[in-house]
């Protein structure tokens, strides 16, 4: 072909094919934009060692690549580029272990808890279960064979007695 009836066209390689064939710009664009966008990140994380001229005979396939330079490791303090500014893996990790002073408040309450449940009355343990197990007040009165007025004012004591002696714990 003459340079003339290319003009507005493209190549692009197939490797199946082992040639370069002639397509639109609005088509080369389109195919090599998944690819850009991965030789990018293979780039910046220093696996792709593609020269410039072979750019357009990347076809994604780094396991076959004769310039894929490998697995990188990542160090946790190596910086990475994020759209906002350069930041660290350490930075980003949200730290979910617990804070030894919150655990040991929240086993001391437990403790605490089972104790001021066992001193109950069996009528007020009953009331905790029932609560425990999601149920409402009015179902809660039905199951004890009480009127619910009787168990509204009995379910208040018990609640305000358990405030009393753990409201310590509040935070």
């Amino acid at each position: 072909m003459k340079k003339n009836e290319n003009s507005g066209q493209k190549q692009i390689y197939l490797k199946a094919l082992k040639r370069k064939i002639w397509v639109s710009k609005e088509l080369h664009r389109e195919y090599f934009r998944g690819i850009d966008a991965c030789r990018v990140r293979q780039w910046v994380h220093g696996r792709c060692g593609c020269p410039r001229h072979e750019l357009d005979s990347c076809d994604m396939d780094c396991q076959t690549c004769p310039f894929c330079l490998g697995e990188s490791t990542l160090s946790i303090d190596a910086e990475m580029i994020t759209d906002w500014h350069p930041t660290t893996l350490d930075e980003t990790v949200p730290d979910k272990t617990a804070d030894v002073e919150e655990i040991l408040m929240k086993a001391e309450l437990l403790d605490a808890l089972h104790y001021e449940l066992a001193a109950l009355e069996p009528e007020g343990r009953k009331m905790c279960e029932l609560f425990m197990e999601g149920k409402s007040e009015r179902e809660s009165a039905k199951i004890m064979a009480i009127p619910q007025t009787t168990y509204n004012r009995h379910w208040q004591k018990v609640k305000k007695l358990l405030n009393r002696k753990l409201g310590k714990y509040k935070r």
